[in-house]
């Protein structure tokens, strides 16, 4: 898993990230939209790995940086939906072309290299990436996520997951999240990758507590970029399983 970060508007925009192949990450299309429009720089990107932070905050790895790969470093997004942030979507679900991922390429690909390779041994094995994923566990089991809150080290939180929609287009969690977690990979009691969070109850009312966060299954973004040509770039065999 890694961070997302680039410069916009004077500040800095962040996200997670998580290796789907050699030199391919996934994340969520709503954190690499300026890039993707065009409004941001491919050259200002960089996926951080590695970061590692004791627990009285001292930095114990900065982490290493891998970049965008040159004009074709997208290969393939979804955007959101406007459902998703309706406090009354009615009926409407998002669509099977609605499902806030982007999927980018690196160079050099991080999965070969070690992991902290400036301080790694030469004969430490290779970072290796997620080669798979599971259907959705059934409503009332406990998904895990990885995350990197508020540009915080990857942290691993825990909640049930609550419901899926009625396309399976979303699954509704209680998974504890902050700013910085979106693209965070959700992970079933067995560790296996079953989908990819990205936003939470839009009712931003002060006196409303939040009653759910979202993701997106990962057998909807897979069907999706099997029906666009791409899914045998992703996931692919030799990286080290399903589990982070």
């Amino acid at each position: 898993m890694g961070r997302v970060e680039y410069p916009v508007g004077g500040l800095r925009a962040t996200g997670t990230a998580l290796l789907v192949g050699p030199d391919t990450a996934m994340t969520n299309h709503h954190v690499l939209e300026p890039v993707i429009t065009g409004d941001v720089p491919p050259s200002s990107v960089v996926l951080r790995l590695d970061h590692r932070r004791s627990a009285d905050g001292t930095v114990l790895n900065p982490g290493t940086e891998y970049r965008l790969r040159g004009a074709d470093w997208l290969l393939d997004s979804s955007p959101p939906s406007t459902v998703d942030t309706a406090l009354d979507p009615g009926d409407r679900l998002p669509t099977e072309d609605e499902l806030d991922y982007a999927v980018f390429r690196l160079d050099p690909a991080p999965g070969e290299d070690s992991v902290a390779p400036d301080r790694a041994a030469p004969t430490a094995p290779a970072r290796g990436w997620i080669t798979g994923f599971a259907e959705l566990p059934p409503a009332g089991s406990t998904l895990f996520v990885l995350q990197h809150p508020a540009e915080r080290p990857l942290t691993l939180a825990f909640g049930a997951l609550l419901g899926v929609n009625a396309n399976t287009t979303r699954v509704r969690h209680g998974v504890d999240t902050e700013g910085g977690s979106s693209g965070a990979p959700c992970f079933n009691r067995n560790l296996e990758l079953v989908a990819l969070h990205h936003s939470g109850d839009p009712n931003f009312d002060p006196a409303h507590r939040p009653e759910y966060n979202e993701a997106v299954p990962l057998h909807a973004v897979h069907e999706r970029l099997a029906r666009r040509g791409a899914a045998d770039q992703v996931f692919p065999s030799g990286g080290g399983g399903s589990a982070p």
